[in-house]
């Protein structure tokens, strides 16, 4: 259903032009982390509604499904703090080779949401 509901808004908001990445988002929430089933049919449901998904993650976090390669036909865009700004010395896990992280979150620092720009929805 929230696949469905992003991608909703995406094609309002994109019409005919390339879809954006759909990001779906792999970590703990009320202290459970997502069945691997509920992740795999996020990533489908994205595919069937002609959106292009991949994973955001952290390592510590994909650790806890056994290192698993069950998403490893996605980009991966993970959590890793160190700081620096590019990818080099970015681990790989989960079955991601190095050409499959597409970027990283190098920092636990809010970002100034000032320079997002608003969009309304009618």
């Amino acid at each position: 259903q929230t696949v469905d509901e992003a991608t909703n808004v995406m094609w309002a908001v994109w019409g005919d032009m390339p879809k954006p990445m759909l990001w779906i988002d792999v970590e703990p929430y009320a202290d459970e982390l997502p069945l691997q089933e509920s992740i795999a049919s996020a990533l489908t449901r994205c595919i069937e509604t002609g959106g292009r998904p991949g994973i955001y993650t952290g390592k510590w976090v994909w650790d806890q499904y056994g290192d698993r390669a069950f998403a490893s036909d996605v980009p991966l865009w993970t959590a890793n703090y160190t700081g620096v700004p590019d990818l080099e010395g970015t681990p790989t896990y989960g079955g991601w080779s190095r050409r499959s992280v597409w970027g990283h979150q190098y920092t636990s620092v809010p970002c100034d949401v000032s320079v997002f720009r608003d969009i309304a929805f009618a």
